[in-house]
């Protein structure tokens, strides 16, 4: 069971790094500042950006089920 709980939480981080990322080369977007400005955390703000700015909800809702798994995997023993 650890192995699983371990693979879904780097595999949300992989893709919260990967998407942080590219919105920060592409469109000078900064994830961490916008959630700031917006007093919401972080992994809340990259899903909402993503579909703002790149009009992708499917992706939205991938990464917020994702999202989801991972904390679920993380504090639901």
């Amino acid at each position: 069971e650890a192995i699983y709980r371990t693979i879904v939480n780097r595999a949300y981080y992989a893709v919260y790094l990967s998407c942080s990322d590219f919105l920060r080369k592409n469109f000078g977007i900064d994830v961490y500042s916008e959630a700031k400005k917006h007093e919401i955390s972080v992994h809340a703000m990259l899903p909402q950006i993503i579909s703002k700015k790149l009009n992708k909800h499917y992706l939205q809702d991938w990464i917020n089920d994702l999202r989801y798994s991972r904390r679920n995997s993380d504090y639901d023993l």
